[in-house]
């Protein structure tokens, strides 16, 4: 597997990238456990896995072909595809939580985003 870069996470809002210049994308991925240990009958927990959830934090340079009001709406649903060159690595869903803008005077443009996981980040490829 290749090395993931920033700029290889994509979002898009139906067919239309959302973000065109991303500096910067980290996945977080959780697991929750559930004891199954009875508190009564064992001196030691014992666990086992359950669901799984994920977020993904972004930071991305604005441009004036980027559709800058689309990253601000908060609880919009968008795709998410991470590549590897032209090979689709992982996709899903994810629905953003969380968005700015900083317009810093004689300074690029930046901004941020938060996207929660619905539903699983899949492994695929394009192939």
């Amino acid at each position: 597997m290749g090395i993931i870069h920033g700029r290889n996470i994509q979002i898009f809002s139906g067919n239309t990238a959302l973000v065109a210049a991303a500096k910067s994308c980290t996945i977080h991925t959780t697991g929750d456990t559930l004891e199954t240990a009875s508190a009564s009958s064992a001196k030691a927990k014992t666990f086992t896995p359950g669901r799984t959830s994920w977020t993904i934090d972004i930071s991305h340079l604005l441009n004036t072909a980027q559709p800058t009001g689309k990253l601000l709406a908060v609880n919009d649903v968008v795709s998410i595809k991470v590549m590897n060159g032209d090979t689709q690595m992982l996709q899903g869903t994810a629905i953003i939580t969380d968005a700015n803008i900083v317009a810093t005077e004689g300074s690029l443009g930046t901004g941020s985003c938060k996207l929660l996981g619905t539903g699983e980040l899949t492994p695929t490829s394009n192939s």
